[in-house]
């Protein structure tokens, strides 16, 4: 047994390094330095490449990139495949329906429409009646003797085509008043005070107050440029068009009509008619007269409560 002398020697001695262990761990360090540096410099190969070195089928890969992970869980081709054939399926049906369309279309396209003989017979008995009422008028009335009530005056188209004989229809042209619920001002000459009267039936129309005039302008106020409506959202579409006469804004536009102003056939031709709602219950009995009841004809001042529900 050793001594504790021996032992204290012992440990004060130093540990003998082992340096061959010590040179091969350097130049492990510099191989593995070396080639990274290698690997760095090369150019990657493309995946197809390398798995064909490796010896894996490509189509094993094209198999294995259908499998997509959701969730972080792989999916089974044939669920992909499922989904597949669904879609197929869907843009089958779809082109179907397409078809089914057209032919529908082209269907009621051929079909002849069987109108009864009423109303063959309303018809004429409504045009007869209304030729012979302008009749009278042009024998009873002179149109230059007519004297107007106002200098301007809305006019609203209240009823369609039905018993509209083809004198009445050239009038409501000439008045620029082509379908239902329409609305022009008219400047009030004995010739315009004539062509209400004889499309009496057809129209009502009375003196517009300051207030209507700017409510319509503003919120039914529209323009055509290249054939396509444009609202009136923008005081340089009007400076662009009537800013020779000095109407630059809506203001100007609503004060030459309201005054019947020199530019008022100017802003009438940049206007285009006034397109308006139609009023709670409608326009009935159209061929009564406002002054018997009815909603035809002239009606003053009173059509301003009017235009209030139709704006």
């Amino acid at each position: 047994m050793e001594t504790i002398a021996q032992q204290s020697q012992n440990v004060n001695k130093p540990e003998q390094v082992d340096k061959k262990k010590i040179k091969n761990t350097i130049a492990e360090e510099k191989n593995a330095d070396t080639e990274l540096t290698n690997e760095k410099e090369q150019p990657q190969k493309p995946e197809s490449e390398t798995e064909n070195e490796k010896g894996v089928n490509t189509d094993e890969v094209e198999r294995s990139s259908e499998v997509t992970p959701i969730n972080n869980k792989r999916v089974d081709i044939s669920v992909l495949k499922h989904k597949k054939s669904i879609r197929l399926m869907e843009a089958e049906r779809k082109e179907r329906r397409d078809k089914n369309k057209q032919q529908n279309k082209s269907k009621q396209s051929q079909r002849v429409k069987v109108i009864p003989a009423e109303r063959f017979v309303r018809d004429f008995r409504q045009k007869y009646t209304q030729a012979r009422r302008m009749r009278n008028l042009n024998q009873t009335s002179v149109p230059e003797k007519q004297v107007p009530e106002y200098p301007v005056c809305l006019a609203i188209r209240i009823r369609g085509k039905h018993g509209q004989t083809s004198s009445i229809a050239k009038i409501l042209t000439k008045l620029n008043l082509l379908s239902i619920h329409s609305a022009v001002f008219l400047k009030m000459t004995p010739s315009i005070v004539f062509d209400l009267k004889l499309v009496q039936p057809f129209v009502t129309y009375g003196c517009p107050s300051y207030k209507t005039i700017s409510d319509i302008v503003v919120k039914r106020g529209y323009t055509k440029t290249n054939g396509t409506r444009i609202a009136l959202t923008d005081n340089t579409i009007i400076e662009n068009a009537l800013g020779e006469d000095n109407i630059v804004c809506i203001e100007d536009i609503i004060h030459q009509i309201s005054t019947c102003g020199p530019a008022f056939d100017k802003v009438l031709q940049f206007l285009c008619p006034f397109k308006l709602a139609q009023p709670t219950g409608g326009f009935r009995k159209t061929k009564i007269p406002y002054e018997r009841g009815g909603p035809s004809g002239n009606r003053r001042k009173d059509i301003n409560q009017l235009l209030e529900t139709m704006i």
